[in-house]
């Protein structure tokens, strides 16, 4: 936890409803299963399984960019908004403080996500390159629909998204309920 914050999923009563077993996770109360490994590691392999990986870290970076190219191995530069990324974050000695998802949300603005224990570390290494992060923790629930019938899940539950017609790394935006939110097709299981 930072600051003495803690850090839940928005979800978390969802989870709680729906029975699933918890466990803490980078001081994030996070659902580890409902059924079981096996049956929801078939459900994901045959059709496609949902997980709340709202855990990750969710780091905004606005400005010109340059500090953020110099700490991630991607060309984040060149990206055009509706695009991302993935990328390592590296340290001043070469070794990889982290694997990151780099998203252009605008000109000037970027949203990286890195996993959810070493989110300090890469904020501190794009500090150190002169990037500025802010770290949106709470602002953003993250869902991850894998499994080879995951596009027409979503389309399906989430009219307007039209997983099907986007390029892999490319996200739009998406109006959740009336509340903004974005749907990328960005995994990399």
């Amino acid at each position: 936890m930072a600051g003495g914050e803690e850090r839940r999923s928005p979800l978390l009563e969802v989870h709680r409803r729906l029975g699933a077993r918890l466990t803490e996770f980078g001081g994030w109360m996070m659902p580890l299963q409902y059924e079981g490994v096996v049956a929801e590691h078939r459900a994901v392999r045959r059709a496609a399984g949902v997980f709340d990986v709202s855990h990750l870290g969710k780091l905004r970076v606005r400005g010109d960019g340059r500090g953020l190219q110099e700490a991630v191995t991607a060309d984040v530069l060149t990206l055009e908004p509706g695009r991302a990324s993935y990328a390592l974050v590296l340290a001043e000695d070469g070794g990889c403080i982290d694997d990151v998802f780099v998203y252009r949300l605008a000109e000037e603005e970027w949203l990286v996500v890195p996993n959810a224990a070493n989110v300090a570390a890469v904020a501190a290494a794009l500090r150190e390159c002169g990037a500025d992060p802010a770290d949106e923790w709470d602002r953003w629930a993250i869902l991850a629909v894998q499994g080879p019938a995951s596009l027409e899940l979503v389309d399906r539950v989430l009219p307007g998204a039209d997983t099907g017609s986007m390029r892999l790394h490319s996200w739009a935006p998406l109006d959740l309920l009336g509340a903004p939110g974005i749907v990328g097709r960005t995994g990399y299981t």
